[in-house]
């Protein structure tokens, strides 16, 4: 076996292994969201301690994030706000906890800093981004188990062992692309060996609906990030009031997420005479 036919056949029995496992799919479908959504807003004059990438994960992510002092310089935490509620319940301290500054605090929330939400609701996008997460990965499994389904045309019937190795070593054969013998005529005469039809048009219209479905998860969540891909189960043409019905449910969350972002940099100027600014990015900025 040549070195690429080894690598190639370790690669196909990793993605089949890959594309079962569905905690490995939800984590990938999970980071290539997050990877897309770490460009929504552009940050303005930010510390040089506070990297744009490292911020917008945490926010997204965590829900929420505090800015405050640490050590001379200024840095965003996650961690976990809490105790004695405010008038309106809302939690008054922040607790951080990070060895690489050995910086382990209970901060008071607009007092030693200030806590910066993703939404108004400080959910971050994790919980919607799983949500979806899931149901792609199950629809790909259902789409996998389609396509084996479609390339199995008839089922092979033995009765008996001599039938069943025959069978065997033709489905080997025909896997390898070579001409499939099924041996000896009597295995076919006597009944040794018989084949049943499998496939149905019912099989290519499932696969059909698990594309369309899988196009629809896809775009119901980029829309619910802002994003406008189109998608309409109508089987003919649409008109353009059709294909624009969505644009106003794309901005709900999108100018949340900027508001609570915009109320963050107004207090963090205010307490540390920083000009720090933020707004839409790339696709959402139009």
């Amino acid at each position: 076996m040549s070195e690429f036919s080894w690598w190639a056949n370790t690669q196909d029995k990793r993605l089949s292994r890959e594309i079962m496992n569905k905690s490995w799919g939800e984590r990938i479908y999970t980071q290539q969201a997050l990877r897309m959504t770490n460009q929504m807003f552009k940050w303005k004059n930010l510390p040089d301690t506070i990297p744009e990438r490292i911020m917008e994960g945490y926010l997204q992510t965590c829900g929420q994030i505090f800015f405050t002092q640490a050590k001379g310089e200024y840095y965003v935490f996650f961690g976990g706000a809490g105790s004695y509620p405010n008038v309106y319940y809302e939690p008054t301290e922040f607790i951080v906890s990070n060895p690489g500054l050995n910086f382990y605090e209970t901060l008071k929330i607009g007092v030693d800093g200030v806590l910066i939400r993703n939404d108004s609701m400080s959910m971050g996008l994790l919980p919607m981004i799983e949500r979806y997460a899931k149901q792609m990965v199950e629809n790909d499994i259902s789409i996998l188990d389609a396509q084996h389904n479609m390339r199995i045309q008839s089922i092979l019937v033995a009765t008996n062992d001599n039938a069943k190795k025959s069978a065997e070593l033709y489905l080997e054969n025909v896997k390898k692309g070579e001409l499939g013998i099924i041996v000896g005529k009597a295995l076919l005469d006597d009944g040794g060996l018989q084949t049943k039809p499998f496939a149905t048009a019912g099989t290519s219209n499932g696969l059909s609906q698990l594309i369309e479905m899988h196009q629809y998860l896809k775009a119901s969540l980029l829309g619910e990030l802002g994003l406008n891909a189109n998608f309409n189960m109508k089987r003919e043409r649409i008109n353009t009031a059709e294909s624009e019905l969505n644009q106003d449910a794309l901005l709900p969350l999108v100018d949340d997420m900027l508001a609570m972002r915009k109320n963050a940099c107004e207090k963090i100027n205010a307490m540390y005479g920083l000009n720090i600014d933020v707004e839409k990015n790339s696709t959402w900025k139009d």
